[in-house]
């Protein structure tokens, strides 16, 4: 068993805005969780096979509430919650169940991007590994978050 920090995953990233807005929108969050004393680190997901920027921040009560509120707020369709066993899960923002996604884990850079959802931090991959049928999206296509 691997256990490790239950985690949440979560953007603010919103297609209907622009590039501009949506840089704008992740420093804002980046300057609340710091104003919350709130650990994260910022990384790269694709979701549905579109590439964006991704926040994690431990799994509490507390940081789940305002993950919470805050992805209501971007109209984030769901959030990416990675309990203790590495578990992952899609959650509604309200908390509802989604889709159970399996063990969370690290997988080479050719695995992950062959899927429509994963999640890089640093130069790890991960996908969650669960034995469901994912559809074949062209290769994620995005913004470049690092320029």
């Amino acid at each position: 068993m691997n256990t490790q920090t239950p985690s949440i995953i979560f953007s603010v990233w919103d297609a209907e805005y622009s590039e501009t807005t949506n840089r704008s929108s992740v420093l804002w969050i980046k300057r609340q969780l710091t104003e919350q004393h709130i650990g994260f680190l910022v990384g790269e997901g694709c979701y549905k096979g579109k590439r964006e920027p991704c926040v994690i921040v431990h799994d509490s009560d507390t940081t789940l509430a305002f993950v919470q509120r805050f992805a209501r707020a971007f109209k984030q369709e769901s959030i990416l919650r990675i309990d203790a066993n590495n578990q992952a899960r899609l959650e509604k923002p309200d908390g509802t169940l989604i889709k159970g996604l399996g063990n969370f884990r690290a997988v080479p850079e050719s695995a992950a991007r062959a899927q429509d959802a994963w999640t890089r931090l640093g130069d790890r991959f991960y996908i969650g590994t669960a034995p469901y049928s994912i559809p074949k999206l062209p290769a994620c296509k995005g913004v470049n978050i690092h320029g």
